[in-house]
């Protein structure tokens, strides 16, 4: 049996209550919020060679969250299925082989309305042979819904080892360390906006009745705003941005332009102030993706997210950043960073997206606005 999405009822004085109506309010709902459509799998029995310069699926031969049966890795091994139409999260970690040279990266290869897509995201060059372990985040959009028919998310790989060769290079697996993919559903097509956090209000006591009113409040806005609560995700698509070279990295970064919508339902985010405001209070997923093009100079990049929140740092603005890592230091290859935070905040609190990089030339970088490794920015809410 798949998954439904509630239908709420909208209620009106005189509405006859039925108690199969009443309890389907609930129960439909409780059954999707308590086990959503999702995935955790990864690649733990053999490894696997991905070839230069191509986006390459990655099978998985474990399954270790699968409650909707989207895999079936007895019949497939690269595709998870969507059992519902909607907006997921989708996420992969791709350890590879150590090298010295070249690049490796990790990625979302995914079908949307039926158009195949991939998206990259961050690249790393591993230095002294180290293994390394790119990630990568991406919104995926699931309309057609079937499994072996309909749209799917896959993990992928991608790798550029040495520069300019073709060896093959292979994922690296170990007990404590291999690729991975996860899904989670995070919100309906369509929906509601703009609706409050619900609140568990008492329920009236005889000899007071149910008003049509309080069921509006309690059980239908409560439910279209956890099947639709705000998710969005922007990406900066262009090449007319720079970061502009420091040799530190600042306390508050410089803000990173994002100027085309994937999805935004409560119309979160401005791209005249290059400002996230929080709608809703609550607890939020937070991602943000760099990609920058680079050159022979380039040596260091971070992304990071600045948040301003009474929460946090007295209130102070300041960039939450997610670790710096090497450059690939070649002329026209990009490098990316990422960073990936769970914020508490209020409503109205602000986080922008941030930038660093260092070239020792001291010269400017462009933002990459195109190709697979596209800077982009995702934030989901996820609980009171």
């Amino acid at each position: 049996m798949a998954p439904t999405l509630p239908a709420p009822i909208t209620w009106t004085p005189g509405t006859l209550v039925k108690a199969p109506e009443l309890r389907a309010e609930v129960s439909d709902t409780v059954a999707l919020m308590c086990g959503p459509p999702a995935f955790y799998g990864g690649k733990t029995i053999s490894s696997q060679n991905i070839g230069y310069g191509t986006i390459t699926a990655i099978s998985i031969d474990t399954e270790f969250w699968d409650p909707w049966n989207g895999h079936r890795n007895s019949v497939n091994t690269d595709n998870w299925y969507a059992p519902l139409a909607g907006y997921y999260l989708a996420e992969s970690c791709m350890p590879m082989d150590g090298l010295t040279s070249g690049g490796v990266s990790a990625g979302i290869l995914a079908t949307e309305n039926g158009t195949s897509t991939s998206y990259m995201g961050q690249l790393t060059l591993p230095t002294g042979g180290f293994v390394s372990a790119p990630v990568a985040a991406k919104l995926v959009k699931q309309e057609n819904i079937g499994y072996g028919t309909g749209d799917y998310i896959a993990a992928a790989a991608w790798q550029a080892y040495p520069a300019g060769g073709a060896n093959p290079l292979a994922t690296n697996v170990t007990a404590r360390r291999f690729p991975f993919l996860t899904t989670r559903w995070v919100c309906a097509l369509t929906g509601t906006a703009g609706l409050p956090v619900p609140v568990n209000a008492s329920w009236p006591a005889p000899p007071a009745y149910l008003t049509a009113a309080f069921a509006n409040t309690s059980l239908r806005d409560t439910i279209n705003f956890l099947i639709y609560p705000p998710v969005m995700e922007w990406t900066y698509i262009g090449s007319s941005q720079s970061v502009a070279s420091q040799t530190a990295v600042p306390a508050t970064g410089a803000t990173i332009n994002l100027n085309t919508k994937t999805f935004d339902n409560y119309s979160a985010y401005n791209n005249s102030t290059n400002t996230w405001t929080a709608p809703v209070s609550g607890v939020y997923y937070c991602y943000a993706q760099l990609v920058l093009f680079g050159g022979v100079n380039s040596r260091t990049i971070a992304a990071g997210l600045t948040v301003s929140s009474a929460n946090y740092n007295s209130g102070t603005a300041f960039t939450y950043w997610g670790g710096t890592q090497a450059a690939l230091a070649e002329n026209d290859i990009v490098s990316s960073a990422v960073v990936r935070r769970q914020l508490r905040l209020n409503a109205g609190d602000t986080v922008k997206m941030a930038g660093f990089q260092y070239n020792s030339a001291a010269s400017g970088e462009q933002v990459q606005g195109t190709s697979y490794w596209t800077t982009r920015m995702i934030t989901i809410w996820e609980a009171a």
